[in-house]
């Protein structure tokens, strides 16, 4: 009998630490593969979104499992309600096989749910930031290449285009931004000038697009920053940089493109206004569930478009983010959208406050919180949300935070190596 019990107590040990050992090797290779994601996203855009949704069927795959801890925050809800209520109004589009391809950059939002489950510590909390930085900066000398060789007016770095291109620099440079006015304070001389080389190069990247936006978003971003960190000297001095920043932005744009920071006669801005009026109308004639993403630009015929006949050559998006969701979606989205903008600021306010954060980890949320403002100015002028080069690092940025704050059912034991003990 005895011989029995121990026949039958071998299998089960050996069972649990089969299952142990395939748990273990799971988790890995997901934080694998959630950090090359990150760090892949500036070069190449279809590399990293393969990497995260490979990713995602192995977190579903962990679902199951207890021992893997969870990193829920205040921004799930509105996410998947943004989600649902996007897919819902797909449902009802008129072309909706179009409207379903123009959901793929919604599903990126998840990369701020799955991201906070894995990286943990202080390794692998500076992989991911060392490395996004680290791949931006490759991309950022290609772009300078690109402009200096004569390549090309405006770069684009690794991208299709010098839109998708700026919007991931602006957000890597405010992250690096970030970085410096926190070493300014805590850190020592190597990793002041580190901080300050990497965020010169990011500039410069940005500034060989060429785009106006971007450029503004950039510098009321780091306004912004600089009126979180230091007091009144140190923002008047800033004020004095800015006044010089934008004088030097202008006349770098007038160089570069013949335009001012405002232009009027710019086909751009005349397109601006006038799809903008468009949109109005529809969002007027649609308030519920909106057209449907893409709808218009795939089938203008269907909602005469006064900006598709006077620019028949530039037929795209509505140029603005809130206008883009509430004419595709419908009113109830772009509420919706507000709310989880808001539990974005949320979650980088309250790592940005976290009294045990080291200097990486300040700098860190203040860059988080200074991408979120400059995301919202820029997003006001393009359509940001549908461009998934930018998205996944908007949504990296956003998990960071959510580490960094220590929301949800993370442990104390499990932050304190991201924050000084």
């Amino acid at each position: 009998m005895p011989s029995s019990d121990i026949s039958l107590a071998v299998p089960m040990r050996s069972s649990r630490e089969l299952s142990l050992k395939i748990s273990d090797a799971l988790r890995a290779s997901t934080v694998g593969l959630l950090l090359a994601m990150v760090w892949a996203a500036p070069l190449s855009s279809i590399l990293a979104i393969n990497l995260f949704r490979v990713s995602v069927i192995l977190w579903l795959l962990q679902a199951w499992n207890s021992r893997q801890p969870r990193a829920y925050s205040r921004i799930f809800i509105p996410l998947l309600y943004f989600f649902a209520v996007t897919a819902f109004a797909s449902l009802f589009a008129h072309d909706r096989v179009t409207s379903w391809q123009g959901m793929k950059p919604v599903e990126l939002g998840f990369a701020a749910v799955i991201l906070p489950d894995y990286v943990r510590g202080i390794r692998q909390f500076t992989f991911m930031i060392a490395g996004v930085l680290g791949t931006s900066c490759v991309a950022a000398l290609i772009a300078i290449w690109q402009i200096g060789s004569g390549a090309m007016l405006r770069a684009q770095g690794l991208n299709k285009h010098y839109i998708n291109f700026g919007e991931m620099m602006l957000l890597v440079a405010m992250l690096s931004f970030g970085l410096l006015l926190a070493s300014l304070r805590f850190a020592g001389a190597r990793w002041k000038l580190a901080a300050a080389g990497v965020f010169l190069l990011l500039t410069a990247a940005l500034a060989a697009t060429a785009t106006r936006t971007f450029l503004a978003a950039l510098l009321f971003g780091c306004a912004v920053m600089v009126w979180l960190q230091f007091r009144w000297k140190a923002r008047l001095i800033a004020a004095a940089a800015l006044v010089f920043a934008i004088a030097l932005g202008g006349w770098w744009l007038q160089s570069r493109r013949g335009v001012t920071w405002f232009d009027s006669s710019d086909p751009g801005t005349q397109y601006r206004f006038l799809i903008w009026k468009d949109g109005a109308r529809i969002i007027q004639a649609h308030p519920l569930l909106g057209v449907g993403f893409a709808n218009v630009q795939r089938h203008p015929e269907r909602f005469d478009m006064a900006a598709y006949r006077a620019f028949p050559n530039m037929i795209s998006h509505f140029h603005s983010t809130p206008i883009e969701i509430a004419a595709d979606c419908g009113i109830p989205a772009l509420l919706i959208w507000c709310w989880l903008m808001y539990s974005c600021w949320v979650a980088a306010r309250r790592a940005l406050n976290n009294e045990r954060a080291t200097w990486l980890g300040h700098g860190t949320a203040l860059g988080v919180l200074g991408a979120i403002t400059a995301f919202q100015f820029a997003s006001l002028f393009h359509y940001i949300v549908g461009d998934p080069e930018p998205m996944l690092i908007f949504w990296s940025l956003i998990a960071v935070a959510i580490i960094l704050g220590g929301t949800g059912q993370q442990s104390a034991e499990d932050l304190l190596p991201i924050h000084s003990r």
